[in-house]
């Protein structure tokens, strides 16, 4: 279930408003959460750093 205010951005490639959570990556610019889309299988992560437990 999806919530309210947990924003999911598009597919950077295909442009799929569809993904989902798929990890996490950590840079030395700190913790970003991965998604991956459900259309195309590409995996990204969000450019804005968001408080990831």
């Amino acid at each position: 279930m999806k919530r309210v205010n947990e924003i999911r951005p598009d597919c950077p490639k295909c442009g799929n408003v569809h993904t989902v959570k798929h990890g996490k990556q950590v840079t030395i610019k700190g913790k970003f959460q991965r998604h991956q889309c459900t259309e195309c299988g590409a995996t990204f992560y969000d450019k804005e750093k968001r408080e990831v437990k």
